[in-house]
């Protein structure tokens, strides 16, 4: 099975979903400078900023690898879907 089959078997808790939805909510509001299409996606200088918060100086390059990992659409953000 593809990994998104595999993902679709998983049952998440209601718990667990409001975590998730919490995160990312957290991480969609770093970046106040984003184009208006992408507000309600996670972008790179979402997790910029999030990683300098926690101490971490990573470079452009390493946050784009971030994101590429998980953009399906290849639109340079991710979305709640891909998250």
């Amino acid at each position: 099975m593809s990994p998104s089959e595999v993902l679709k078997s998983v049952v998440i808790e209601p718990i667990e979903q409001e975590c998730l939805d919490r995160v990312f909510n957290y991480l969609i509001s770093r970046d106040n400078s984003k184009p208006e299409e992408h507000k309600n996606k996670i972008g790179p200088g979402d997790i910029l900023k999030v990683l300098l918060y926690l101490g971490l100086k990573p470079l452009k390059s390493e946050v784009a690898l971030i994101i590429w990992e998980v953009d399906d659409d290849l639109d340079g953000y991710v979305s709640r879907e891909e998250f």
